[in-house]
């Protein structure tokens, strides 16, 4: 699969690898190395993509970039990595209200996040490798989430985060609208994941199905669902 040894980056199983980037409590990055190339999942913040780049000399040749948001935390170095490495970068509906935002953020001195130049869309149900394509608006208008159905991986963004004081509705305050988002998550009790890598802490295991459905012990914050 071409990896290699890296002390800063987790295998999480076969063919993934988790980097979480700081401040904290950090937001990750993954690493999909599929047959068709590799994927680098979300970039981090604007000054993390230096780093970025001289991790991935040491990997197979980037063929794309793959966003679950635009929020800077996730999307900041996207503009850097597609430009230096000439990668496409694929988004959901719906980014382009967030990328508005940054546009004007950075117009305004606000914030630093450059938005990448060219942006190709997905839709539900489109394949990149392993994953399908799962749109789960929400915490922001163009969330999306990647599922590999033969391994029961599910790539959540931000709506889920598993953090030092439970596994949860991820970040409400960043959260555009919450209705959908928790319709969004309902979604997920459909897919039988087992192994649940968010945008905020370490990998979740276990039987999502049941943890929505509230079969298994979990938070009242997350939604239930009823089949």
């Amino acid at each position: 699969m071409g990896q290699r040894e890296d002390p800063g980056v987790e295998t999480v199983v076969r063919g993934v690898e988790r980097l979480c980037l700081g401040p904290w409590p950090g937001v990750n990055v993954y690493f999909l190395h599929q047959s068709d190339g590799l994927t680098l999942v979300d970039t981090g913040f604007f000054f993390n993509g230096p780093g970025l780049l001289r991790r991935l000399q040491g990997m197979p040749p980037l063929k794309r970039i793959l966003l679950t948001h635009f929020h800077p935390d996730h999307s900041g170095s996207c503009a850097l990595l597609a430009r230096q490495l000439g990668v496409p970068v694929l988004v959901q509906p719906g980014w382009w209200l967030t990328r508005t935002l940054l546009r004007l953020l950075r117009l305004f001195r606000i914030g630093r996040t450059a938005p990448p130049p060219e942006l190709i869309p997905l839709e539900e149900g489109d394949r990149v490798g392993r994953f399908r394509v799962l749109h789960t608006p929400g915490h922001t208008p163009g969330s999306a989430s990647f599922y590999d159905e033969e391994r029961a991986i599910l790539l959540c963004g931000d709506n889920l985060v598993h953090m030092p004081w439970g596994f949860r509705v991820g970040v409400p305050w960043w959260t555009l609208d919450h209705a959908l988002q928790r319709r969004s998550i309902a979604r997920y009790a459909d897919l039988g994941a087992k192994l649940v890598l968010s945008g905020h802490g370490p990998p979740w295991r276990g039987d999502l199905t049941a943890f929505l459905e509230g079969r298994t012990a979990g938070p009242s914050c997350l939604p239930r669902t009823t089949r």
